[in-house]
């Protein structure tokens, strides 16, 4: 039997939703009731829960943001959304997140008994097939399950975010990955709700399985968020806004000390937080983005190498040219041969 549970801040409606629907005729059965996301989340640590009817626009914490927290903490609970809303945009928002259906409380009274029928029997039939795809997921062993554990793990810690090296792998590492659609959508619809969490922000929703094009540009709207946003409070934010700085500024020394203190932070927490979210030491970092901007003005332009090294913030091109070799393995004269 699918376990239920109403969370609308309206008793009335809460109470009118489990009176009116013919849950049991569905193999449904309402577990229980919130009148916020809090209490729903604290409702879910001892209960089980299948199919949540959530009313998006609630005090303490609203519908879009419950949908949000469960998709990172309860992977397997089903959404309805209950709104007032008409913009369909704002409950495409929600359905993207995870929610599987929504129902609109200004036609709620004018539903007739067959409607609620034909409403919860089309959940039904949801549901069956959610649990068909769960169960392909749970059926990958073997070579897979590990590409699946490796991914899920990879994006979902989001340094893609943060690392550009690390996004073209992870992107490359998917599209050869072969994992199931519904796999992938998983994991994809909970990166987006942990990306929001984290910038505190509705952020673009994930189509079901985004192009590289597609999260490259939502990548880039993150980082405009970010550039925008004001304070310190969130480290996030602050490391987005000092890589931002250092693509734009490679010909500068770049210390690690001057960029720290232009974020208001100290070196050593700086450098901390910035290893903890990049995979990279700050000076490691720098290092390869120089060089990986290197390699592009190598291949597109005709500069002296000792013109690209001082563009990168090399004034020694000996040294850069070492750099590059450690780098890369090759001289950048062989890089640029090579490339042409």
């Amino acid at each position: 039997m699918i376990k239920v549970l109403i969370v609308d801040d309206d008793k009335l409606a809460r109470k009118g939703l489990i009176s009116i629907m013919p849950w049991k005729a569905h193999d449904m059965e309402v577990a229980g009731e919130a009148a916020n996301g809090m209490k729903a989340l604290e409702f879910l640590k001892n209960n089980q829960v299948d199919l949540m009817f959530v009313d998006l626009s609630m005090p303490v914490m609203s519908g879009m943001d419950l949908i949000k927290k469960s998709q990172r903490l309860y992977p397997s609970v089903r959404f309805v959304v209950i709104t007032f809303h008409e913009d369909f945009e704002y409950v495409q928002a929600a359905l993207r997140l995870g929610a599987i259906d929504y129902i609109s409380k200004i036609e709620f009274e004018k539903y007739e008994s067959s409607d609620f029928d034909s409403f919860l029997s089309h959940l039904q039939q949801i549901m069956k097939r959610k649990d068909r795809e769960d169960g392909e997921a749970k059926a990958v062993t073997g070579e897979k399950a590990v590409v699946r554990d490796e991914l899920e793990h990879n994006w979902k810690r989001l340094r893609w975010l943060y690392n550009d090296f690390e996004f073209e792998r992870l992107c490359s590492r998917s599209a050869e990955g072969g994992l199931p659609a519904s796999e992938m959508e998983r994991i994809f619809a909970q990166t987006a709700a942990l990306a929001d969490n984290t910038f505190h922000a509705d952020l673009a929703p994930w189509p079901v399985l985004p192009t590289r094009a597609w999260i490259r540009g939502y990548r880039e709207k993150i980082y405009a968020y970010a550039l925008q946003a004001k304070g310190a409070e969130n480290i996030s934010i602050c490391i987005l806004k000092t890589i931002a700085y250092l693509r734009e500024n490679l010909s500068l020394p770049l210390h690690a000390e001057f960029v720290a203190e232009r974020i208001g932070m100290s070196r050593s927490y700086f450098c901390q937080c910035f290893k903890r979210l990049t995979g990279l030491t700050y000076n490691e970092y720098v290092r390869r983005t120089r060089i990986e901007a290197a390699k592009k003005l190598l291949r597109e332009s005709s500069k002296s190498v000792k013109s690209i090294a001082e563009e990168i913030g090399y004034e020694d091109e000996k040294y850069f040219s070492r750099i590059f070799r450690e780098e890369t393995g090759i001289l950048p004269s062989e890089y640029r041969g090579r490339a042409k």
